[in-house]
């Protein structure tokens, strides 16, 4: 904190411009003394040493830890002499985020998505597929199987149409309507914590979580949700292990 004062006090202009990299030689012209700037350039190397940051992490760690003083000093906390009243969300924040449970609650989560996705999948695409048969069992009696025009417009237009309905879509809507439901719950952002720790080991932020589970819906969104961390090096990891992920059509 005495190195950051004297830091602050010696090199303020200099330390704390926005442009300070940009315009390092016209800032360093300003200054007559250039022992100032020497003994500046040597206190700002000290601290980034000390605390492996840069100077303006460092000055605004420091400010925030000022205020945070200031504010504990001034506010006055009274007890709270009636009884506690146990929140909802309370209780599922600390379940949800929860060294043990929070990983068997995620467990049962994804299991629960899978589990209604092809459920809902698998009925939807048989109800389609049986009225696709039964339609054109109509249509072969009624125009003939091999007329050019069933085949062009029953068998490679609807056809195809309702391939793509009964084999996509029915798995995919399903999924993130379950996943938008979670996002506003607020489950999402709980499971990214809770998997940050295992996420690092294999050089990702715990956020990396969230595409990985859009990715069984489809992994064109999931790829698109990788804006969301921070690093280009996280960026390109996310997008990686996105998509290897088997979505879910």
């Amino acid at each position: 904190m005495v190195l950051l004062l004297k830091l602050y006090r010696l090199y303020h202009e200099y330390v704390l411009s926005d442009n300070n990299y940009e315009n390092d030689e016209e800032i360093k012209s300003s200054f007559k003394n250039n022992e100032i700037i020497k003994i500046a350039d040597e206190f700002r190397n000290q601290l980034e040493d000390i605390h492996g940051e840069d100077i303006h992490t460092i000055i605004s760690s420091e400010i925030y830890n000022k205020i945070h003083d200031i504010n504990d000093k001034a506010l006055i906390i009274k007890p709270y002499k009636g009884k506690k009243k146990v929140r909802l969300a309370d209780v599922f924040d600390h379940l949800t985020t929860h060294s043990i449970l929070g990983y068997v609650i995620l467990v049962a989560v994804l299991f629960g998505i899978y589990l209604f996705t092809f459920s809902f999948g698998d009925f939807f695409s048989g109800i389609i597929d049986e009225l696709y048969t039964i339609w054109s069992e109509f249509i072969y009696n009624s125009y003939g199987e091999k007329n050019l025009i069933v085949k062009i417009f029953w068998d490679g237009g609807l056809g195809g149409f309702l391939g793509g309905i009964g084999g996509v879509l029915v798995y995919v809507i399903p999924f993130f309507l379950v996943i938008e439901i979670l996002q506003d719950s607020g489950y999402l952002p709980r499971a990214a914590f809770l998997m940050d720790k295992a996420m690092h080991t294999i050089g990702v932020h715990g956020k990396t979580i969230i595409p990985m589970i859009l990715g069984f819906g489809c992994n064109v969104p999931a790829c698109a949700g990788c804006r969301i961390m921070e690093t280009e090096r996280e960026k390109k990891l996310s997008v990686v292990l996105s998509s290897l992920v088997p979505c879910a059509a």
